[in-house]
């Protein structure tokens, strides 16, 4: 003869059947919940569960999981903490129902007697087993010389500095992922993450560099020297040409360098001890955007530099040019004549 606990617990594995499930395990909560919960709020409970199982029952996933989670504000059952994760898995918050999942599991613990709640904790343990494999990562990666003070946000949430180096668990869809300096420079980039994926987030800071170039003269009229003949306006085009140019080489540099280090990321996962023959591609990849990469920074460096002589020379009068190398790549402003 089969027990009412053993017939609660086979109701509570057939996952179609929320209903059943919920108004047998409502009627084990009373003996098992602790004494500060009132009869009243058991009761409470017990309704609103049996309305977001028929909810359930009907795909009104959204009206079901008001309706659960507003029972477990009352009572802290593993049974209802198994049908919270079931309605997150159908809405698609597969991180959300993750953690429920666990939460059903370390409810049980508090009453280990209770058959119901031993039930739920069992099929939360499985249906988290396979719901794992479908849970989306997500990793931020700081790299450059202000990193170091840097806030990230997701999805407006601050993240702890010592969590950024490790794959945090996300719902599929959508996310922004912003980063701030502490010199004040943001950014921010949207990224959409599918069921099962691994994605990686680079930001590459470095600090705003200015370097003051000539500053116009006055008119005669104004008050000023006479205007420079129509030669001296050669070197200072010639100027702006060679620093745009090499502020380009330099930005060309610093993609290539994230580039390389995304690769050389994986290839260090890969090649413990040795790379897999299979990996050689990847391996010449990264070489070439690793040296590519020091090449556009040495060119961009010659090019800032002999741009910036030029322009100096043409006027070396005062400062109307900068340099901008930040978070948001390179910039040169300044007033052509």
């Amino acid at each position: 003869m089969i027990s009412a606990s053993e017939l609660g617990g086979a109701g509570c594995r057939r996952a179609g059947r929320a209903f059943v499930c919920l108004l047998f395990a409502a009627a084990l909560w009373a003996p098992a919940v602790g004494a500060e919960e009132s009869d009243e709020a058991r009761a409470t409970a017990r309704r609103l569960a049996a309305e977001g199982s028929e909810a359930f029952e009907r795909r009104d996933f959204e009206r079901a999981l008001t309706l659960f989670d507003e029972a477990g504000s009352l009572v802290q059952a593993p049974t209802i903490a198994l049908m919270q994760a079931r309605t997150l898995a159908e809405l698609g918050r597969l991180a959300s129902a993750a953690e429920r999942y666990s939460a059903a599991q370390q409810t049980a613990a508090a009453d280990a007697s209770n058959p119901a709640f031993q039930s739920a904790a069992e099929d939360a343990a499985r249906e988290l087993s396979a719901l794992k494999p479908r849970i989306p990562t997500l990793r931020v990666k700081l790299v450059g010389s202000e990193s170091r003070g840097a806030q990230v946000t997701i999805d407006g949430q601050a993240v702890p500095p010592e969590t950024l180096s490790i794959d945090r668990w996300v719902d599929p869809g959508p996310h922004e992922v912003a980063v701030r300096t502490a010199a004040g420079a943001s950014s921010a980039r949207t990224i959409t993450v599918a069921e099962g994926s691994r994605e990686e987030v680079v930001f590459s800071l470095e600090p705003v560099v200015r370097v003051p170039v000539a500053a116009p003269r006055r008119s005669p009229a104004e008050g000023g020297s006479p205007a420079h003949p129509p030669e001296s306006t050669r070197p200072r085009t010639l100027g702006w040409l060679t620093l745009g140019t090499g502020a380009a080489l330099t930005g060309a540099g610093a993609v290539l360098g994230v580039l390389a280090l995304g690769h050389k990321s994986d290839l260090d996962a890969a090649c413990k001890p040795g790379c897999p023959p299979d990996y050689e591609d990847d391996i010449d990849s990264y070489r070439l955007e690793r040296n590519l990469s020091y090449v556009g920074f040495a060119l961009g460096a010659a090019g800032l530099g002999a741009g910036t002589y030029l322009l100096l020379r043409s006027d070396p009068s005062g400062a109307g040019a900068a340099v901008g190398l930040s978070v948001g790549g390179v910039s040169v402003s300044g007033r052509f004549q």
